[in-house]
């Protein structure tokens, strides 16, 4: 392999010689590549192109394989012709056992800015892929690079310009600013000087007489740099006309380009393209003439002519209104700074602490007389009156208006509005000015003393708040007794719809007989509502149990730990069928005065179907707890290490109000579910959240909530206990998130729970 032309000469918006130069010349837009097989058996050549250059663009080249020469003994085998990849970037050949095959690379510059001159090193690669059986070759026999250097193209694309177009001088004021701008909009370095002649009339001063401007960057269309001028008319006329004076300013371009010219001998023969040689500086006739609307207007004192005169006058009217006018402005501002600093120590104070509605509140102070007086925030001043006071008399609890001597003690007197009867006002005082038109910029004073207008309001009595507690539980048909405080002299307790029998209303307790014909064991929404109450003082559910039928149905005895009549012990919230009278806890949006959480789940018969697929995690679910203690004790009896219902175990303790017992249960089953996911661990988790929630540590609560439903995604019980903890936060946002996520990952089992989607209901999602 060998590259017949190792330097290319590339002129920017030339297209590229297709006909192939003999070897050794230098390639004008482009080179070949000669690919000789010299092994046994047939291969195929793969020829990239790579330019480490950041100027360089893939864009400029495409490659094409060159028809075989020689015959048929060097045409490519058959069913294998030449594969060109996108856009022409790369070519594949295929080349027979000693045949030979050529690539031409083609570069087509534009014409453009990016297209920065110099010299940029190419590699090309060539990769050998052989096709026979042995196919062998170490990688680094695969890939041949040939080196070869293109040299693109200076061509400049330049513009200069003086900016402003005229300035004035005059008999005074000599010189004048101008800015030189030079742009290039080529792909090399501009180098430019400056030709400058020294007439008699103008005198042109520049700090350098030559300038050198960049290339544009890629994204910029041209790059631009100024140079300061300074014109100076030596034309000194008292009395004359208006003489223009053009700036003798010419702008030649240097010719120094980037890389070196193509010598010409290597257009006709085999020769160096010269690419590393010295450049020459040359000079060249690309000139920027000077401008003759770009000049030094000189211009006299005095006209030469009446009508001169006149034009100056008009041309210049401009000028004098706006002289008037900042005259104006300027005695204005004068005689406002003098109110600002010798007139604005105003000092005001009202003389009375309480006025009666519509009477007359007299104000002291000085710089006060004409001022304009306002009450709070309103933006019409109050109504100036005399006051009732004489000046003689001092404001005994002023200690601002004790400081104001008596010859410059002003009363003033204003008419309080009927509107402001009951209220606390405030004063401000704002003086008036010599200009009407300023006065509202004038500084107002704000009274420190407030004043009460008649009499102020009476403060309502505060409320007594009223604290109830409820039983979890009551019997059919017996009676049962609510205690509290503030209880009032009477109301009502409803059971749903139904009210209950009130046999006792007094202040601290209530005896009341549950209505007949309420389902058994199934939680119950009561609310206790008195007379005097426009909300109920609490809210919550309570389960009408039937302790007997259910000890012979569940095989528990009444009031044993676990079963759903049993007496829950003190302390700590319920989070399931039983609830303390202590244990009140707010609702969500805080509607629930007392109610403690309820089950997960809408409450079943004991032995019925679970929607969740059975097991002690359904029954807790469902909050048939007698069931679900009898299979959690039957779980642990077969294997006391049972993670799952250890976790369980812990959470009905945890519901039965013992957290002392939980916490055994609870540590056993994380230390068994370390480091894992799934169910067992999310249960652990939420039970592990609840005992920190009721030991009072709401941060570690929270973390521990997070972590069960990351343990398991589709687990109900996790996803209720955390959102009943941030509705009991007040955090109603992100509970409704978790309701939500809770209905995506598991709807089935969580629409099968009516207390979840009652919990749901009152976050507002049906």
């Amino acid at each position: 392999m060998r590259l017949l032309h190792t330097e290319i000469d590339i002129e920017p918006g030339r297209k590229p010689q297709k006909q192939p130069l003999p070897e050794g010349w230098v390639g004008q837009g482009s080179c070949v590549v000669r690919i000789k097989n010299n092994t046994s058996q047939e291969n195929a050549y793969t020829v990239r192109l790579r330019c480490e250059n950041p100027y360089w663009q893939d864009t400029w080249y495409t490659m094409s394989a060159l028809e075989p020469s020689g015959g048929g003994d060097n045409a490519p085998p058959p069913g294998k012709p030449d594969q060109l990849g996108p856009n022409s970037r790369y070519v594949t050949i295929y080349v027979t056992r000693g045949g030979e095959r050529d690539v031409m690379i083609l570069f087509d510059v534009p014409k453009s800015y990016d297209a920065r001159a110099g010299l940029y090193d190419l590699v090309i690669q060539v990769e050998t892929r052989v096709i026979g059986q042995s196919s062998g070759l170490r990688r680094k026999e695969r890939f041949t690079e040939l080196r070869a250097v293109a040299i693109v193209r200076p061509f400049y694309v330049w513009n200069s310009e003086v900016t402003p177009e005229t300035r004035k001088v005059g008999f005074f004021k000599r010189g004048a600013d101008f800015e030189l701008v030079l742009t290039n909009e080529g792909n090399d370095w501009l180098y430019c000087d400056l030709r400058i002649p020294k007439p008699k009339d103008v005198l042109v001063e520049t700090p350098t007489t030559r300038v050198a401007v960049p290339p544009p960057e890629p994204g910029q269309e041209r790059s631009v740099r100024t140079l300061p001028v300074r014109g100076v008319s030596r034309v000194r006329a008292f009395r004359g006309e208006r003489q223009p004076m053009p700036l003798p300013i010419t702008v030649a371009r240097t010719h120094v380009p980037s890389v070196p010219p193509l010598p010409d001998v290597a257009l006709s023969e085999p020769a160096s393209a010269n690419c590393h040689a010295a450049v020459v500086e040359a000079d060249t006739q690309d000139l920027r003439l000077p401008q003759n609307d770009k000049a030094l207007i000189n211009c006299p004192l005095f006209p030469a002519t009446l009508s001169g005169c006149l034009g100056a006058i008009a041309q210049n009217g401009k000028g004098l209104i706006m002289t008037l006018i900042g005259l104006i402005v300027a005695a204005n501002l004068a005689v406002f700074m003098f109110e600002q600093l010798f007139r604005n120590n105003i000092v005001a104070e009202p003389y009375r602490t309480q006025v009666a509605p519509g009477g007359i509140l007299t104000i002291g102070g000085r710089w006060i007389k004409g001022a304009r007086v306002y009450i709070d925030n309103d933006t019409q001043p109050a109504e100036l009156v005399q006051p009732p006071e004489e000046k003689g008399v001092r404001n005994f609890f002023g200690n601002v208006l004790r400081a104001v001597h008596p010859s410059q003690l002003q009363l003033i007197g204003i008419r309080v509005p009927e509107a402001y009867d009951g209220k606390k006002i405030r004063i401000t005082v704002q003086r008036a000015g010599v200009l009407p038109f300023l006065g509202p910029m004038l500084p107002k004073h704000k009274c420190g003393t407030p004043v009460q207008v008649g009499s102020p309001p009476k403060a309502p009595a505060p409320a007594r708040k009223s604290l109830a507690f409820v039983p979890p539980t009551v019997a059919p048909g017996q009676q049962f007794t609510i205690r509290g405080q503030s209880l009032g002299s009477g109301g009502r307790v409803m059971f749903g719809n139904e009210p209950a029998a009130i046999k006792k209303w007094q202040s601290n307790y209530i005896l009341a007989v549950p209505p007949g014909g309420m389902p058994l064991n199934e939680p119950i929404e009561v609310n206790v509502w008195p007379n005097d109450r426009e909300e109920p003082i609490w809210r919550g559910a309570i389960k009408i149990v039937d302790r007997s039928a259910q000890a012979q149905a569940g095989g528990v005895q009444p009031g044993a730990p676990g079963s759903a009549g049993g007496a829950p012990a003190a302390g700590g919230p319920a989070r399931g069928g039983a609830s303390s009278a202590g244990s009140a806890r707010p609702a969500v949006g805080g509607s629930m005065a007392g109610g403690s959480r309820p089950s997960t789940a809408g409450a079943r018969p004991a032995g019925g179907s679970s929607p969740t697929g059975g097991g002690a995690y359904a029954a807790v679910l469902n909050g048939d707890d007698a069931k679900a203690n009898a299979l959690i004790g039957r779980a642990l009896a077969a294997n006391p290490s049972d993670p799952l219902s250890l976790a369980l175990r812990g959470y009905m303790l945890l519901r039965d109000e013992k957290p002392g017992d939980a916490r055994g249960p609870i540590s056993q089953a994380l230390r068994l579910t370390g480091g894992k996911s799934g169910r067992a661990r999310a249960v652990a988790l939420a039970a592990s959240g609840w005992l920190s929630e009721i030991s009072g540590d709401p941060v570690s609560a929270e973390r521990q909530y997070r972590s069960a439903i990351e343990a398991d995604k589709k687990c109900v019980l996790a996803f209720y206990s955390y959102v009943y903890f941030l509705a009991d936060s007040n955090r109603r946002t992100e509970a409704v998130e978790q309701v939500r996520a809770a209905l995506r990952n598991s709807p089935r089992e969580a629409r099968a729970s009516a207390k979840f989607m009652d919990l749901a209901g009152k976050l507002g999602i049906r």
